[in-house]
């Protein structure tokens, strides 16, 4: 009968330490990603500019999306205990519109997500782009065909777990 308490103890401790290590482990480990940049995939040259103003000058089809703005940012720390760094730029491959994330470099967290907000907005109250690939490194997201981002122009690097950012960036038009 005393066996089951020394069972259940090492069982419940077992399940603890299980706990603990998935949720602090993102603490301690990094999760690099170096995803290539879309258009280049696509055009193989130019830079982005290049290829937004020459898209926007060509004959386009009308099933083709239009060309968007291009935007982009510079990550900042949410605050001292959540570094973000690296620059943030809207890019368009074909009929597709991306943000992306360009050395990129943000304390890594257990549930970190992509979200657009409106200025001064909680990442609650804004447009979930998608989980975030890696902590640090090249990534790619798709932005939704609706989402105008003169009035979405925040992007928040946000922990689902524990309701906080980790880093933000204003968009600007360039």
């Amino acid at each position: 009968m005393k066996h089951w308490k020394r069972y259940a103890f090492t069982g419940l401790a077992i399940v603890s330490i299980f706990v603990v290590w998935r949720l602090a482990s993102p603490l301690f480990l990094d999760h690099i990603v170096n995803e290539e940049l879309p258009i280049q995939a696509e055009t193989g040259i130019g830079t982005a500019r290049e290829t937004l103003l020459e898209a926007s000058t060509s004959s386009k089809t009308e099933t083709t999306r239009p060309v968007a703005m291009p935007y982009s940012g510079e990550f900042r720390d949410a605050d001292q205990s959540h570094h973000a760094a690296g620059m943030v730029k809207t890019v368009q491959s074909g009929d597709l519109s991306y943000l992306r994330l360009e050395q990129f470099d943000v304390t890594n967290g257990p549930d970190l997500y992509v979200y657009l907000t409106k200025p001064g907005s909680s990442a609650a109250d804004g447009v979930q782009l998608a989980k975030l690939k890696g902590n640090i490194g090249d990534q790619n997201y798709e932005l939704p065909e609706d989402i105008d981002l003169s009035e979405y122009s925040t992007v928040v690097i946000y922990c689902k777990a524990f309701s906080v950012d980790f880093g933000y960036a204003e968009l600007k038009p360039l």
